[in-house]
């Protein structure tokens, strides 16, 4: 990347263990001089991956982001044109980003044969 003139804020490198219900002790590596704690999130491509592989975190701030832009009035609710639209716009924020959590959607292997 620095040969192509681009630089990494490495000050910025967030960190997560992505597994499932077992949990871990205190994980920590270091990238160039910094000690890096993974943390329970992590935004990626504006969605919320979290430790169990669950999307709970992304669709609560998809929930919230949708009550803060309400198109809906305060009173009488929305008609149908408005109900279609948020929920066109609900789906495309739920699946931007589908190809990185898709594989958390699947059966779970077991292991056993």
């Amino acid at each position: 990347m620095e040969r192509n003139g681009l630089e990494v804020a490495y000050q910025k490198t967030e960190a997560v263990m992505l597994s499932g219900r077992k949990k871990h002790g205190e994980i920590c590596f270091t990238s160039r001089e910094l000690k890096v704690t993974a943390g329970s999130s992590v935004k990626y491509l504006g969605v919320i991956l979290d430790n169990h592989q669950s999307l709970r975190a992304h669709v609560a701030m998809v929930i919230i982001k949708a009550e803060k832009n309400s198109l809906i009035p305060s009173m009488g609710g929305a008609g149908e044109s408005s109900r279609r639209l948020l929920g066109a716009v609900g789906e495309s924020i739920l699946l931007y980003g589908a190809e990185i959590w898709i594989g958390a959607m699947g059966p779970k292997s077991t292991g056993r044969t």
